[in-house]
């Protein structure tokens, strides 16, 4: 009786370089982060006819970390401190006020969705330009 022999293709290297992946995985998320902040920190035009001055403590409240490993994970924030601006909640916050949606100003539900689209994305552009 005939019988079928399987002989196994070894690649030369290691498949993937995992440290190449998780640095581009890195910047990718770090990236997402950094235009998530600069989204979130764009302002709509202040209404003309308004005596109020624009002091600029609410853009500059705003922050990001990057992208750092704990364990398995890899987080990066965008935040605003709340110290800086304790009004950032009904401005752009979780709490916004209608009047400032109605003015177009940017909110977190905003932010958190514009990361939801971008990450996949960048990740999987990083993970492909780290195989090759």
């Amino acid at each position: 009786m005939a019988g079928i022999i399987l002989i196994p293709i070894k690649p030369r290297g290691p498949i993937m370089d995992r440290a190449a992946v998780l640095k581009a995985l890195s910047g990718a998320l770090t990236d997402t982060a950094a235009e998530g902040l600069r989204f979130i920190a764009e302002y709509p035009p202040a209404v003309p006819e308004s005596r109020y001055k624009r002091t600029g403590k609410l853009k500059g409240s705003w922050s990001m970390k990057p992208a750092e490993r704990r364990g398995d994970r890899m987080t990066a924030e965008v935040g605003s401190n709340s110290r800086t601006a304790p009004y950032n909640r009904k401005v752009q916050g979780e709490q916004q006020d209608p009047f400032f949606r109605r003015r177009g100003w940017r909110n977190t539900d905003m932010l958190v969705k514009l990361i939801r689209e971008q990450l996949p994305r960048r990740a999987q552009a990083a993970i492909n330009r780290a195989i090759r």
